[in-house]
C-alpha cells in the first residue's frame, strides 16, 4: 500500500511537470486562457530604500500567459471563502499563518511583496490542458496564487497542501505555502 502510494504521487508529480511543459506550446486560440491581471502601478519608494540592498531573485519572472484552462465545477464554485497561507520570514526565521480570502490580495509587511490569491480547487486534477476540481472533497487541495514584488509578477502557480515541494514558490527573503482553507458560512 505504502509503495502504490508513494508510485501514485511521483506519477502526479510527473504528470504535472509534462502537462505544464506541453501547455506552454499552445496558443491562445486553442484554449480558453486565464486572463493575466494587469499590472498595477509601481509603488511610491520607501523612505528607507537607500538601507536595503536588494538580492536577485530566485526564481525568473513569470510571463503572465498561460495556456491552461482552469475550469471550477458548480459542485466547488462559492463554496470556499478563503485559505491559510504560511509565509515564512528567511531573514526573522518566523512564521506566521495568514488568512486571505479568494480573489483578494495581501500584502506581506516589511516587504514589497503582494500575494493576490486566485481559485481554490479541494480535489486539484490536471488533465490534458484543463485544471478543475475532481470533487467538493479536500483530497488535493491547491491554491492559484501570483506574487508580485512591487508591480512585477515574480511568481505564478498553484501551491498544494500535501505536496509543498511540488511547483514551490522560492525566495531567500520569504517562503509561502498552503496551510488550509476556509468553507463559506452554510456552503
Amino acid at each position: 500500500m505504502i509503495i502504490r502510494s508513494a508510485l501514485t504521487c511521483a506519477l502526479f508529480a510527473l504528470a504535472l511537470v509534462v502537462v505544464s511543459a506541453c501547455s506552454q506550446e499552445k496558443t491562445p486560440a486553442e484554449s480558453k486562457t486565464v486572463a493575466a491581471k494587469p499590472e498595477l502601478p509601481a509603488e511610491l519608494p520607501s523612505p528607507h530604500a537607500g538601507l536595503i540592498q536588494r538580492q536577485p531573485s530566485a526564481h525568473p519572472p513569470t510571463t503572465g500567459k498561460s495556456a491552461t484552462t482552469v475550469s471550477v465545477p458548480e459542485s466547488v464554485a462559492g463554496k470556499w471563502a478563503s485559505v491559510v497561507l504560511q509565509i515564512e520570514n528567511k531573514k526573522s526565521a518566523t512564521r506566521a499563518e495568514q488568512v486571505i480570502a479568494l480573489h483578494s490580495e495581501y500584502a506581506i509587511p516589511e516587504s514589497t511583496l503582494r500575494i493576490q490569491v486566485g481559485d481554490f480547487l479541494p480535489h486539484f486534477s490536471m488533465d490534458a490542458g484543463v485544471i478543475t476540481s475532481l470533487s467538493n472533497e479536500t483530497s488535493n487541495p491547491a491554491v492559484h496564487v501570483t506574487v508580485f514584488d512591487g508591480s512585477q509578477a515574480i511568481y505564478q502557480g498553484w501551491l498544494f497542501q500535501r505536496f509543498p515541494s511540488v511547483h514551490p514558490f522560492r525566495d531567500e527573503r520569504f517562503g509561502i505555502q498552503l496551510a488550509g482553507f476556509n468553507a463559506q458560512e452554510g456552503g
